[in-house]
C-alpha cells in the first residue's frame, strides 16, 4: 500500500473528492516521502489539483520511484465520486510529452467509460 498523495491513481481520486472530504483526508500527519520529488504537505498537493482536474488525470512523476512516471485517473460512479482509479507506468525515458498526453487522454477515456458502466451503488 502506497500513501495516495504520492501515487498518480491516488491523486486523481483525491482530487475528485469534495473539498471538505479530500482536506480531511489530508489533515492527519505526512508521510516522509519517498523520493526528492514526492510532494511536500497538503498545500503543495491542493496547488497540484487545478491541473489534474484540467488534464483529467493525474501524473506521479518519480514521487514514489525516482525515473517513473506515472499517469492515473478516478473511475467515478453516478454520483461522481471516486470508486477505483487505472493507471499506467513508464520510465521517464519513455514519457516523452506526447508519450504523456496521449496515454492520459486514453486513460482518462477509459476510466470515464468504466464508471459510466458502473452499476448505481
Amino acid at each position: 500500500h502506497l500513501p495516495a498523495v504520492f501515487t498518480a491513481t491516488g491523486k486523481a481520486m483525491l482530487a475528485a473528492l469534495p473539498e471538505e472530504d479530500r482536506r480531511a483526508r489530508l489533515a492527519g500527519p505526512w508521510h516522509p516521502p519517498f523520493t526528492r520529488n514526492s510532494v511536500s504537505d497538503a498545500a503543495a498537493f491542493e496547488a497540484q489539483l487545478p491541473r489534474w482536474r484540467a488534464l483529467g488525470y493525474a501524473i506521479d512523476n518519480g514521487e514514489i520511484r525516482e525515473g517513473m512516471i506515472c499517469l492515473g485517473a478516478a473511475v467515478l460512479n453516478a454520483a461522481q465520486k471516486p470508486l477505483a482509479g487505472i493507471a499506467i507506468s513508464l520510465t521517464s525515458a519513455e514519457a516523452r510529452p506526447e508519450v504523456r498526453e496521449t496515454l492520459g487522454q486514453l486513460i482518462a477515456n477509459i476510466a470515464g467509460r468504466l464508471g459510466r458502466a458502473a452499476p448505481e451503488a
